[in-house]
């Protein structure tokens, strides 16, 4: 089952008319809702969906245990980006594989039902990649010094 279908079962089950992801991450709601309210009815299901969903949500008000997170570079050095085709419709594509990145931090994937590694949590790579570019600066920080201090006078 693919994170898409497993997200559009669990909206149907929550009460959802019919929300999918796609592929591209939007959120698609079914237009087949009636006339009148349609339009009012498919923006309470999108706010609902982004409500229900903690990684669109980042306010201090929803965290407890808030810890400095120091990963970057060297979590980065170890994922592994791959081509690959999508099995339903052989879609290239190019992504991660979640399994490998469980390995490397299980905070960056998620799970199905079952407790089978379902997918990466492709938002949250954004706190990883923040860190590794500010690792980044400050080495070129460093040798930009070191240079400094070699030219001579």
């Amino acid at each position: 089952m693919t994170a898409s279908s497993s997200l559009a079962r669990r909206s149907r089950e929550r009460g959802y008319h019919e929300c999918k992801v796609t592929r591209r991450r939007t959120l698609k709601v079914d237009s087949d809702i009636g006339p009148g309210l349609h339009w009012l009815r498919r923006c309470a299901l999108v706010h609902r969906f982004l409500w229900e969903h903690p990684c669109l949500r980042s306010s201090r008000r929803y965290k407890t245990d808030i810890k400095p997170f120091s990963s970057g570079l060297r979590l980065i050095n170890r994922l592994q980006p791959v081509r690959f085709a999508w099995k339903t419709d052989q879609q290239p594509a190019i992504g991660l594989i979640a399994e490998d990145v469980a390995q490397v931090e299980p905070l960056l994937t998620f799970k199905n039902q079952d407790g089978e590694i379902e997918g990466v949590n492709y938002s949250q790579l954004t706190a990883v990649l923040i860190n590794a570019v500010k690792e980044q600066q400050a080495q070129l920080q460093r040798q930009q010094k070191l240079i400094g201090d070699c030219k001579p006078v």
